[in-house]
């Protein structure tokens, strides 16, 4: 699945996203699957999120808010990394679908408009290899 198109953070915040994007912030990507079959999946999403005005306390209260909608682990995510760098919060996911980033982007988005978090494009691309260790 190759990562392709434009990104348009303003139909997510409309809550309308054509099919073939991402919710949640997100991308467009082609519509070309591997096959799924016994042992394989579709190839997960790298997901890095750099927003103005994410301080540490900002992403704690988003992850409070998360946990309390049920959705503090969503279906899907496979690793959620915060990283802080000159007091703001930088964001890495890796998901297994586009399909579970959809349905995580109607709970996520309001959280972060709440908190005045300011939205930008992420990079978004094909998971090529996770090494643990």
């Amino acid at each position: 699945m190759a990562v392709s198109g434009k990104i348009d953070i303003r139909i997510v915040l409309r809550g309308m996203v054509r099919k073939g994007q991402i919710q949640g912030g997100l991308a467009t990507v082609s519509k070309q699957r591997p096959a799924r079959g016994k042992g394989w999946c579709i190839m997960a999403l790298g997901i890095y999120f750099v927003h103005e005005g994410f301080t540490p306390e900002k992403y704690n209260n988003a992850i409070k808010q998360l946990d309390s909608a049920g959705a503090g682990a969503p279906k899907g995510r496979t690793l959620h990394v915060a990283l802080e760098s000159d007091g703001s919060i930088h964001v890495f996911d890796i998901w297994e679908s586009q399909e579970d980033f959809d349905a995580f982007g109607p709970t996520l988005m309001p959280i972060l408009a709440e908190l005045g978090v300011g939205l930008k494009e992420p990079m978004v691309a094909q998971v090529h290899n996770v090494i643990k260790g």
